[in-house]
């Protein structure tokens, strides 16, 4: 997107300059003949101002458009990040508690009925904390729905 709106403010202020010839030949003076560029100064002075008006309002939306998708762009880049953190250090806890698990298997410490749930809770959370990475639109909602989806 180069100068889209900038671009756009530009074509509507030629536009209206020659709309404004236009009129102004039509309705009001057709004996001096068209005019671009008018031999009063008063409607000289006045499309000048308009058009530079149109212009400088199409310079700021132009601004303004281009810090909101870099912020946009921004706050991907957090999430992401946060989400990789995140994953990273989850995913070395999980390995510690198989680790652990390991450890008590092996000293007989643990049950086979404790060793399934504490399975399916380590499936879970690695499913769940997997979901967080695809989360397409960076809203509140689709962050808690991807973790939470509807049943």
């Amino acid at each position: 997107m180069k100068n889209t709106y900038l671009n756009a403010a530009i074509f509507i202020s030629i536009a209206f300059w020659f709309t404004e010839s236009t009129l102004h030949y039509y309705i009001f003076d057709q004996q001096s003949g068209f005019e671009i560029i008018p031999s009063d100064s008063n409607e000289l002075w006045m499309r000048i101002v308009i058009c530079i008006l149109l212009i400088i309002f199409g310079v700021f939306i132009e601004r303004d458009v281009k810090n909101r998708i870099k912020s946009e762009k921004e706050k991907n880049d957090v999430y992401f990040a946060t989400v990789s953190a995140s994953q990273h250090v989850i995913n070395n806890f999980l390995n510690n508690t198989y680790l652990i698990k390991e450890k008590a298997k092996e000293e007989g410490a643990f049950t086979t009925e404790l060793d399934k749930e504490l399975e399916a809770l380590i499936h879970q959370t690695s499913k769940e904390l997997g979901q967080l990475e695809f989360v397409d639109e960076l809203t509140s909602e689709k962050i808690i729905m991807s973790v939470y989806p509807k049943k």
